[in-house]
């Protein structure tokens, strides 16, 4: 065989293991692409996007004082005990108030002739007072300018002439006052200031009365003591802290949700509330109020909530941190697909829907966002349809297109969960 034909068998050789190399490399890359694909059955399911928080339990609570000046007689509770409203805490004995009571019944009975003296003459005594002081103050001037022209004459002192000129100021000061006070009178308005003494009067009489026989001081609410921090003996003055009484049956929560989720919540809306270090112990709560103005903190607004809870569970501590999930959207029945099986470019989504032997994209609108699943829908869509799932966006970027949660897309921020 003659060299060139050699040649020629040699090179048609390597064409084609060439070619066979090749379509091996070409069937690799098939599986390959094959093996990087899922599958998944649509079906029916239900779809729930909830809204997860930490808040702060809160109770109402009051703290008593004492309204007294004495010393604690008896003390018949205990931090951690568990009181009804009503009942006796303590009792306080009063200092000596004889001369405070002396005191208050004068008061009681200067302001009662008062009163009656205005209501009999209807103001005659402010203008008596008035015609007084006006005669007094003339006659100290007229005093006054008799020793000037005393003195003038060598009769009299420079001390006298300055004690009568001092006289006559201070019944000209009493004139001018009584003078304005006649100019101003309504005997109406008087009448109501005295009557309003005279209540001032007796009521400060009746307390001081009250606390002589000593303070019994008795649960505001009902609740759980603390604070407690007074022994038999001690002195405690008006405004003393007693003791505080916390309500902890009847428990708040509190909570700050972002402007961006304030509008996903609505007053009668229930939660969920567990402590965080047991989310198996979970009450329900009832939102019962919504901030109408945000608070801005660093160029962040949140807006306070309130809950009332309802089911309380044990574990429940008032000042706690708590975890809240709320359900905000709620689709029963719905065909939903995993996020992975979208795909979307931020404005548009498709699914992957086998057509025969091949998965064709097929537009679809989207519904209640879980937080594994999403609801979506197509008149092209039925339970029972086949939909790739893709474990790589690389074949969506060849179309064009970005899975949810590269480009701010549909998936990205969800809150909640699915069914």
């Amino acid at each position: 065989m003659s060299k060139k034909k050699w040649s020629l068998i040699l090179v048609v050789l390597i064409v084609a293991a060439g070619a066979y190399g090749i379509n091996k490399m070409q069937s690799k890359d098939a599986v390959s692409e094959e093996e990087t694909m899922e599958t998944m059955i649509l079906e029916a399911r239900t779809v729930e996007e909830r809204l997860l928080m930490t808040g702060v339990v809160t109770a109402e609570s009051e703290i008593l004082k004492a309204e007294l000046k004495g010393e604690i007689a008896e003390i018949l509770v205990a931090n951690g005990d568990m009181v009804q409203e009503g009942d006796l805490l303590f009792v306080i004995e009063p200092e000596d108030l004889s001369v405070s009571i002396a005191e208050a019944q004068s008061n009681v009975d200067t302001a009662k002739r008062n009163l009656d003296q205005a209501q009999v003459d209807g103001g005659q005594s402010v203008r008596n007072q008035f015609l007084r002081a006006e005669s007094s103050y003339l006659q100290s001037k007229l005093d006054y300018e008799l020793q000037q022209q005393l003195f003038d004459l060598g009769t009299a002192s420079e001390t006298a002439v300055t004690s009568a000129k001092q006289a006559m100021l201070n019944a000209q000061s009493s004139y001018i006052s009584a003078k304005a006070d006649w100019g101003t009178y309504s005997a109406k308005e008087e009448i109501a200031s005295l009557t309003a003494k005279v209540l001032r009067a007796e009521e400060t009489l009746e307390a001081l009365l009250e606390q002589q026989d000593g303070a019994e001081v008795t649960a505001t609410l009902t609740g759980v003591v603390s604070g407690l921090d007074l022994s038999i003996g001690d002195d405690v003055g008006m405004g003393t802290m007693l003791v505080e009484i916390t309500d902890t049956e009847n428990l708040m929560v509190e909570a700050s949700v972002s402007e961006y989720e304030i509008g996903k919540l609505s007053v009668g809306q229930k939660l969920e509330v567990a402590p965080i270090a047991d989310d198996e112990a979970i009450s329900i709560a009832t939102i019962t109020y919504i901030a109408p103005k945000g608070t801005i903190s660093n160029a962040d607004t949140t807006f306070e909530i309130e809950a009332v809870v309802e089911e309380k569970s044990e574990g429940l501590l008032v000042n706690a941190t708590v975890n809240l999930d709320i359900l905000v959207a709620q689709a029963q029945d719905v065909l939903a697909v995993p996020y992975e099986a979208l795909i979307t470019n931020g404005v548009k989504a498709m699914v992957m829907v086998q057509k025969g032997e091949e998965f064709m994209p097929i537009p679809v609108e989207q519904g209640v966002k879980g937080d594994l699943y999403v609801e979506i829908s197509s008149p092209e869509l039925t339970a029972g349809s086949v939909i790739q799932i893709p474990s790589t966006s690389i074949a969506n970027f060849e179309r064009g297109f970005m899975p949810p949660g590269t480009g701010g897309g549909t998936g990205a921020g969800r809150n909640g969960g699915s069914k």
